[in-house]
């Protein structure tokens, strides 16, 4: 390992600091995205609120049809997409 002087350690801690919160605000918005895939490769992209409630669901049921669902703050169907007469929560949404 090299050895720094306490000047050159200070200025390489404020760079890193620097380089940690452009890191941040450039994926703030990101941390709102999950990709799931489960046992039986199911893939699901969910987008989630500042509460980090599921509100958009876009991914493949287990019949492997794909499935788009908007749900409201509470995890109510507001729109889905095949309709259904009932529409539950897509299987990769269920805890």
């Amino acid at each position: 390992m090299e050895k720094h002087l306490p000047e050159e350690l200070a200025d390489r801690a404020q760079c890193l600091e620097r380089e940690c919160l452009d890191l941040r605000r450039t994926h703030r918005h990101m941390k709102q995205f999950v990709l799931t895939v489960n046992k039986d490769n199911q893939v699901a992209l969910n987008l989630l609120d500042s509460d980090r409630r599921p509100r958009i669901f876009l991914g493949l049921e287990p019949d492997g049809l794909p499935r788009l669902r908007l749900q409201d703050k509470d995890g109510n169907s507001l729109f889905q997409a095949p309709m259904e007469p009932n529409p539950t929560l897509p299987s990769l949404l269920k805890p």
